[in-house]
């Protein structure tokens, strides 16, 4: 059906293809790299706001250690004297936490776009597989037509 000089040239193109996908595409490409080092410097940034906030946390707790609380630290914990009102604004999220979060979301969804941008490589790889073989064939039969 195919000549060698045809299946020699195949499998060039499918070794082609697939060293695309694997350098690109694979578990190992460089996608799957960027997404890690993008992966990585967000939790570096979050691991670095927690360190903080448990350097002020201890702080907090070395100044305290005497079981004192200072006038500050009371209105800090939400008590106020007799007589005076406060207005307390909830919020379910820390201010802090919001911007992380959005960069995980986003960075969450390019990591599955990556994953569909495997699929239609691997489907067009296919096609063009199959586009040269039928192109191949056509050529040989008009070939053997014109003998």
């Amino acid at each position: 059906m195919l000549n060698e000089k045809t299946k020699a040239t195949l499998i060039i193109l499918v070794s082609a293809l697939f060293g695309i996908y694997c350098f690109v595409f694979g578990q190992s490409g460089l996608l799957e790299r960027i997404y890690l080092n993008n992966q990585k410097e967000i939790i570096s940034k979050e691991i670095a706001e927690l360190e903080a906030d448990n350097a002020q946390l201890y702080e907090y707790l070395l100044a305290n250690k005497s079981g004192k609380h200072y006038e500050k630290e009371a209105y800090l914990q939400g008590y106020i004297r007799e007589g005076q009102k406060r207005v307390v604004f909830n919020s379910d999220d820390p201010p802090g936490g919001e911007k992380s979060q959005l960069t995980r979301i986003t960075l969450e969804k390019s990591h599955s776009e990556t994953q569909q941008l495997r699929i239609l490589w691997i489907i067009l790889s296919f096609f063009i597989i199959f586009l040269y073989i039928v192109r191949k064939q056509s050529l040989a039969t008009r070939k053997d037509n014109y003998q």
